[in-house]
């Protein structure tokens, strides 16, 4: 309402007028409010009398809980009339809901509160669940398997299902009505390893060593399945393996095994020289082989027996008596240390082919090796000094080292060697006996050094392939019948020096023949001698030409007074004897000859005549 009064010149004049009161309208939310179908907004103006159209709608999860008007009055249905400041108050509250059980493992929260079954919840709210969603437990079953102690597991997993919508993994909902929970489970078995199953290793017999890693085990230790041992084992000193063998254990590369169950190691070792016999000598400060089984072909002579020096082989008195005699050795090796081969050890053993002597001996016995018909090559050790039908009947036997401590070839040393194609007298020899190289069919050159002062009788019987023949300074006493049968024998020569005999006439000219100097006699003559007919030579001894099958035709030179009985016996060959001075007068025992038929004279040489000394006079 106003008031005006104006200035007052005279007459009072009363001036009044009104209008309808306006307000300001204040909508709550969730209510509409509209004037004349036409919606206003929160503060608009609003007058007294105003007819508005008032309508509230529930938020989605709410109840109404309280709504009026101040200051307005109701007409008719959502129609009211304002009558002064309008005042439209509503209110509304959350829909209530229920929880619902809460399964075992199961945790709900709201904002940090821990709900309980069947608690009242309302629309809006954020309920938090939590739970394991998987466990693992171990039974009370067990197995072993594959080395390994084994259990069962059981393996659970869950699954939430919330309002019957799953979730694996817990998370959050916002309630917008009851909620139900279900925790469901699937289960499943299987089997995990424990531990490698323990074992034991047993007894580790002596000469065995078992190690892990570094680490030395010792008896009945635990091992474990798959464990990675070393396993090596010593023979003792002359012992050779007779038995090793691993139970439990795989064997993976050399000496290595793994374990895969309760282990055995079985380790027997045997006198390697079991096959021999052996007896103490006190008289050479050691043992003695003394017998043998028979059973071995390759044979060690050990250095040792029962921790006492082995010193050689116990000589016997004849073949066959023999330690070795004739048996089915075919390798033979003396070791260090042994100093004796006793005589006749190795007679007969014809399947022998390979020999090794230690250099410490120093004997070896009369026909070691005789008749080893197999044996090839030998290397005698220096050391030995003599040999004596050593190798006799060798027949397969190429090859043979003779070292400078030998000074006795003795007889039929190399006899029947018939491979032997060449062989190196060493400069120590000094004497060479009876049929040392008889029959030696495929020996070509000899030598024989200057220290040898005697040769014995046939000790180039039989030579069919020797050519050359060398006589050195020394040589003082030559048997007969040296080169008996020697029918390629074509050089025979004395080195100059030799005081006893020489091979040339007094000018120098060799004659291939020896020449004693003291008698002038031809001792020793071959198919090609020449005799001399300057003096030089004045008698032909007894057997000078024995057997020489190669000569066919000899020239007597005037000077020859006297041929011994035999000098050409068995020369099978000769056809032609010429004598150069046919005047004198000759004799063969009492009978006298006639020396002018060459042909004659030669069948009288040979025959009959022969067997007397033939005498000029």
């Amino acid at each position: 309402y106003e008031y005006e009064i104006a200035e007052c010149n005279g007459n009072l004049d009363i001036i009044y007028t009104e209008d309808l009161s306006e307000y300001t309208l204040t909508i709550p939310k969730q209510v509409t409010v509209k004037r004349e179908g036409k919606k206003l907004d929160d503060g608009a103006t609003i007058k007294y009398g105003d007819e508005l159209e008032i309508t509230y709608s529930e938020s989605i999860g709410h109840h109404k809980t309280d709504f009026r008007l101040e200051w307005a009055e109701h007409m008719t249905g959502d129609l009211w009339k304002v009558t002064g400041e309008l005042n439209i108050i509503y209110t509304e509250a959350r829909n209530e809901f229920t929880l619902g059980s809460i399964p075992a493992g199961v945790t709900v929260t709201r904002e940090g509160e821990t709900l309980t079954g069947n608690s009242k919840i309302y629309y809006g709210d954020s309920l938090t669940f939590t739970y394991t969603t998987s466990t693992e437990r171990t039974t009370s079953n067990t197995k072993q398997e594959n080395g390994y102690n084994w259990s069962e597991k059981e393996s659970t997993t869950y699954t939430l299902k919330v309002n019957n919508t799953a979730t694996n993994n817990g998370g959050s909902i916002t309630v917008g009505g009851d909620v139900s929970l279900e925790l469901s489970s699937t289960s499943s078995l299987s089997w995990e390893q424990v531990s490698r199953i323990e074992y034991s290793l047993g007894t580790i017999p002596s000469g065995v060593t078992v190690k892990r890693g570094t680490t030395t085990l010792s008896n009945n230790a635990i091992v474990y399945y798959g464990d990675n041992l070393t396993i090596t084992y010593a023979l003792d000193q002359d012992y050779q393996l007779s038995q090793f063998n691993v139970t439990g254990a795989s064997k993976t590369s050399t000496n290595q095994y793994n374990v895969t169950g309760n282990m055995k190691i079985t380790f027997t070792q045997t006198y390697k020289y079991s096959y021999l016999t052996f007896s103490y000598k006190s008289s050479v400060g050691g043992y003695l082989v003394t017998g043998f089984n028979g059973k071995e072909t390759n044979i060690v002579i050990p250095a040792t027996y029962k921790g006492e020096k082995v010193v050689g082989i116990e000589e016997k008195t004849n073949g066959i008596s023999g330690i070795f005699y004739n048996k089915s050795i075919e390798s033979l090796v003396i070791s260090e240390g042994v100093t004796s081969v006793g005589a006749y050890s190795f007679f007969s053993c014809k399947n022998l082919t390979s020999v090794k002597l230690p250099s410490t001996l120093k004997e070896l016995g009369k026909s070691v090796f005789y008749s080893c018909s197999s044996l090839t090559e030998i290397v005698i050790p220096n050391g030995v000094t003599s040999l004596d039908s050593t190798f006799a009947s060798c027949s397969a036997l190429a090859s043979v080292v003779i070292p400078n401590s030998v000074t006795s070839i003795g007889g039929n040393t190399f006899m029947s060697c018939v491979n032997l194609k060449s062989i190196t007298i060493p400069s120590s020899v000094t004497s060479i006996g009876e049929s040392a190289f008889y029959k030696c069919s495929s020996l070509t050159e000899i030598v024989i050094p200057n220290k040898v002062s005697s040769i014995g009788e046939s000790v180039f019987y039989s030579c069919t392939s020797l050519t050359s023949v060398t006589i050195g300074s020394n040589v003082s006493n030559i048997g007969t019948k040296l080169f008996a049968k020697c029918d390629k024998l074509t050089t025979l020569k004395v080195v100059d020096g030799n005081s006893t005999y020489t091979s040339k006439d007094y000018s120098g000219k060799e004659s291939n023949a020896i020449i004693e100097r003291s008698t002038k006699k031809l001792t020793h003559g071959c198919g090609t001698t020449v005799i001399p007919s300057d003096g030089s030579v004045t008698s032909i001894a007894k057997s000078a030409f024995y057997n020489c099958t190669s000569l066919t035709e000899i020239i007597i030179p005037s000077p020859i007074t006297t041929i011994e009985k035999l000098a050409f016996e068995g020369c099978s060959n000769l056809k032609s004897a010429t004598f150069e001075d046919t005047t004198g007068s000759w004799k063969s025992g009492n009978a006298n000859l006639s020396i002018k038929d060459p042909a004659r004279n030669a069948s009288n040489l040979i025959t009959g005549m022969g067997l007397y000394d033939w005498k000029r006079s």
